[in-house]
Parts: structure tokens; C-alpha cells; sequence
């Protein structure tokens, strides 16, 4: 039965609010995330889905995404929400009179046979908008979203004490929301020689971490900043003056973790039903210095790997229990000992969730090494049209008869600067970084003027 998907995971890392008067107010960043969310978002549409989204995505960008994906664009139907509506945030309650809005959306779901919603981050908010879509009792997992469930478990503390309890290896850490606590956990990691991570517990993509070290070289992979902090006062100044900010005025513990710098970022994802568990896949997260891709499946084995996926396997079957439905990245780093470390879960659509739908589509599905994609963020600088024509003539586009090429899965011109997203296919992780390197000095180089132009490799010279 179709689905209705609600593009609302912009949420998560912009400042739209249902009290905000406009579109406008937004900054140029939180405005681009809400146009990178309607594009991604298309790839999650399956035949005569209903996608709701904050801003359209583009009637070329629709057509090409739908054509790569196999997916009837005659049969979709694509509503913008007005803002501080659906697609950006729904209106809390379940006693507020439907809107306009919700009104023509309820028509459209009973009209199209649509049966659940598909949000990709299914808060309270979003419980109540089902009710008045009348699409609460077809969702899966409905009666868990609607108590603020999938809040819960998105949040890092409540991860910590989940992974303790099936036996999960964690790095050294505590949640609180003492200061003086956090304060002399974290001392005591600086003053045995280690750095220290400290999260809030309920963003997203790395956003509000802060990487406290002793050393300006460490790398701060995960972190949105690097304080350096050569005695105990100028930490102890630092939490004082940003406390509130941490624990959003007091209501929400941190996280003190004790950093590893030069880790691999790994995760697993988990598609929790009520028939069960099923992989829907694993990769490597790639880092600059938040979350800027990935690559599946992880370039590189590990003897630990198999362990990871059991202890993942683990929470997936506690949070099963607990009543959530729907997709679960567990999150975890590969250490320089070689230790794996679970680190969070995601009870949420995510970064790559539109990636490993398009994996399942143009072939990475038929096998755990069969194809492998690498995706990851590039600024544009020309059209759709010619962005296409450019991979097309240079032998790089996508290919459905060999699966192989690349897919131009987000590209947003109107933003400034522009933002796009390409993924490599390729039967090894080889031919997927040559084809990536390839699609990056071919676009690179149709951007410049004519007289600077110079040959740029093809498909073969590619590695394809």
C-alpha cells in the first residue's frame, strides 16, 4: 500500500520552529538542509507514495531521481507544506483544528489508498499529525512514537544505559547532569593523557559536540568544536559559562566520553518489524569533520566486525521489545587497538538511509559484496542538465545494464553556496573511489572557462 513520506529530518539540524513567521528567517545553511531533505527524500518514495516536503525538490531533479530509481513518476504526488507546517514542523496536539493544509492532505491519503506515515524522524509531533490524518492505526509501531519512544531512543544517555544492559562495549563514560560530576570525569580523563568528548544527548550528525584536549593536533573527528584546555580552571570555565547550553537549561544530561582520536566511524542498520529483524545494511561513515557520506560496505574487514553486528543485534532485539518500528543505525568506531566501540543508535531515518535505498535499487542488495557505493558531498556548479550531460558523454553516469557509474543523488544550484551529493557504484571499493575521483575533476573541469579546459579521465581511465 502507498506510504505518505514526511520529509521532516531537517528538524534535527536547523532552527524551523511552527512559531517562525516565514521561510526567510531561516539562515542560508538551514535552508539548503531543508532543500537536501526534499531531494533525499525522494529516493525513500516507492509507486504512489504521497512525499510531503518543505520545499520541491525539482521538477528535473524529481524526474531523474524517479527514472534511476524505477519508480512511476506519474504515480507520485508531491504536496510542499506551507511553513511551520508538516514538512517542516508539525503543530503539536492532538485537540488542534486541522488546518487547510491537513485537510487536503487527508484527502489526498484516503483518496491515493495511502495507509501509515513515513516521517523521517517520527516524534510526538508527528504522532498527532497522524491521528488527524487518521493514519495512526496503520503505522507501525504507532502506540511507541506516540508516548515519544523513538525521542527516547534517539537520545545518547538512554543509549549508554540500552548498550549496558545487552552487554554492548561502550567507550569510558557517564551521562549527567551534575556539573561538578561531568567536571571531574572529564579532569580525570585530560589528566591520564586522554581527550574528551562531550555530547548533548539529543542532536544529531555531531552537531553540539565538543572535543576538550590538551593538545591542538588532535583531530576532531564527530565534534562541531575543538577547545583546548591546558589546565583544570579553563575547563572548569568552559562548562560554567556553557552548561545550559549542554543540558538544554537543565532538562537533559551530557554525555563525557573519552575521545579516540584516528578512529573508523562505523555503523550497521537495522529495519525492526513485527516479524522481526532484518539488516538492511553496513558501512563506513566518512568524516570532514561531520558526517559527509559513506561507503558500503566498509572498505576494509575487521576480525571484531562480526562481534559488532551481534551486539548490535542485541539492542535491535531490546528496542523491538520496547515497541519501536522502523529503521535503527547503531553506531560504533573502529579504535587504533582495534577495538570496536558502540557508540549510538539513530531510531530514525538518517544520511544514508536514501543511499542504501538506492543501493537496493541498482543492485547492492543482490549480495553483501556484489556492488559497492561510495557517497559523498560535492559543490556544483553547473545545471542538473549539464551536471548529467558532462557524466553521460565522459562515460561516468550510472549504467543499469552494468551497475556500475555514478548517480547524482541530491544537487541544489539555488543555494549559495550550491550543495550536491554524488554516490560511485562499482563491484569494488576501488572502482567506486576512481569513478568518485573521475565525476569530481570531470565537473570540475566543465565549470571552469573554455581555454582552461584540459582532457579529464573517462571510464576507462577510471577504473570502471
Amino acid at each position: 500500500m502507498p506510504k505518505l513520506v514526511l520529509a521532516n529530518g531537517a528538524l534535527l539540524s536547523s532552527g524551523a520552529t511552527a512559531a517562525t513567521p516565514s521561510f526567510d528567517h531561516l539562515t542560508p545553511a538551514e535552508q539548503c538542509a531543508l532543500r537536501r531533505q526534499a531531494q533525499r527524500a525522494v529516493w525513500c518514495t516507492g509507486d504512489g507514495d504521497l512525499l510531503v516536503v518543505p520545499v520541491h525538490p525539482g521538477e528535473d531533479f524529481l524526474a531523474y531521481a524517479t527514472r534511476v530509481a524505477g519508480v512511476a513518476l506519474s504515480s507520485l504526488e508531491v504536496v510542499v507544506a506551507p511553513f511551520g507546517e508538516a514538512g517542516v514542523q508539525v503543530p503539536l496536539g492532538h485537540g488542534l483544528r486541522r488546518s487547510r493544509f491537513e485537510q487536503r492532505l487527508r484527502e489526498l491519503a484516503v483518496r491515493r489508498g495511502v495507509d501509515r506515515l513515513w516521517p523521517y524522524f517520527f516524534d510526538t509531533s508527528v504522532a498527532a499529525l497522524a491521528v488527524r490524518l487518521g493514519l495512526g492505526e496503520g503505522t507501525p509501531g504507532f502506540g511507541f512514537m506516540a508516548q515519544g519512544g523513538a525521542e527516547l531512543l534517539n537520545d545518547k544517555a538512554t543509549f549508554r544505559a540500552l548498550a549496558a544492559g545487552v552487554g554492548a562495549t561502550v567507550p569510558e563514560g557517564v551521562a549527567t547532569a551534575d556539573r561538578r560530576c561531568a567536571a571531574e570525569y572529564a579532569w580525570d580523563l585530560l589528566a591520564g593523557g586522554h581527550s574528551v568528548i562531550l555530547k548533548r544527548t539529543r542532536n544529531a550528525g555531531g552537531l553540539g559536540n565538543v572535543l576538550l584536549s590538551a593538545d591542538s593536533g588532535v583531530a576532531a573527528v564527530g565534534a562541531s568544536r575543538h577547545l583546548v584546555v591546558r589546565d583544570r580552571a579553563a575547563m572548569e570555565d568552559h562548562l560554567a559559562a556553557t552548561w545550559p547550553d549542554y543540558t538544554a537549561s537543565g532538562r537533559q544530561p551530557v554525555v563525557v566520553e573519552r575521545y579516540h582520536p584516528s578512529s573508523v566511524p562505523l555503523y550497521t542498520g537495522l529495519h525492526i518489524t513485527d516479524r522481526g529483524i532484518t539488516p538492511y545494511g553496513h558501512g563506513e561513515m566518512r568524516m570532514a569533520p561531520l558526517f559527509a557520506g559513506v561507503a558500503v560496505p566498509p572498505a576494509a574487514d575487521h576480525s571484531r566486525f562480526p562481534d559488532f553486528l551481534e551486539q548490535a543485534g542485541r539492542l535491535g532485539a531490546v528496542v523491538r521489545a520496547m515497541g519501536y518500528r522502523g529503521r535503527l543505525s547503531v553506531d560504533a568506531m573502529l579504535t587504533p587497538d582495534g577495538r570496536i566501540l558502540l557508540n549510538e543508535i539513530n531510531a530514525r531515518a538518517g544520511g544514508a538511509t536514501h543511499t542504501h535505498n538506492l543501493g537496493l535499487r541498482v543492485g547492492a542488495g543482490r549480495g553483501t559484496r556484489d556492488r559497492h557505493l561510495l557517497d559523498g558531498r560535492h559543490r556544483p556548479a553547473l545545471s542538473l542538465s549539464d551536471t548529467l550531460r558532462e557524466l553521460d558523454v565522459r562515460r561516468l553516469a550510472y549504467d543499469p545494464e552494468t551497475r556500475t557509474g555514478v548517480v547524482v543523488t541530491v544537487h541544489d544550484t539555488v543555494s549559495d553556496p550550491g550543495y550536491g551529493e554524488l554516490c560511485a557504484v562499482s563491484e569494488t571499493p576501488q572502482g567506486a573511489a576512481e569513478l568518485e575521483r573521475a565525476a569530481h575533476a570531470a565537473l570540475a573541469e566543465a565549470a571552469r572557462p573554455l581555454s582552461l579546459t584540459s582532457p579529464t579521465p573517462t571510464a576507462e581511465t577510471a577504473g570502471r
